[in-house]
């Protein structure tokens, strides 16, 4: 009975702790990452969290979060995780990239 009481009374008088509260994502310099920005800005205001951004070229974007320097990638291709291993996937989807082709005459392939 006193172990319950006593772990009652730090979940009662032990105030929460929280994360930080603001977060660092690296991005490659490209259109399709400025839109997953914004995704994640709304989101994570939402939730009450600052997040900043930085731009990168594609490779040193994935180096960057890779080694910790970031928080976290803005968005990149399933499986990405397989060569560099400190990433983490967060199984959310903020983006979608769809390829069309268009041709003017018909072509045999």
């Amino acid at each position: 009975m006193f172990t319950f009481l006593f772990f009652l009374a730090l979940l009662v008088l032990v105030r929460p702790i929280y994360a930080q509260q603001s977060l660092l994502f690296s991005g490659a310099k490209d259109p399709i990452t400025d839109i997953s920005r914004q995704v994640l800005l709304e989101a994570y205001q939402r939730m009450g969290i600052e997040i900043q951004t930085q731009q990168f070229p594609s490779v040193r974007s994935l180096v960057t979060a890779n080694s910790g320097k970031t928080d976290g990638e803005l968005g990149r291709i399933k499986g990405i995780e397989a060569d560099y291993p400190n990433l983490l996937r967060v199984p959310v989807v903020i983006n979608r990239v769809e390829g069309v082709v268009f041709l003017r005459e018909i072509i045999k392939i």
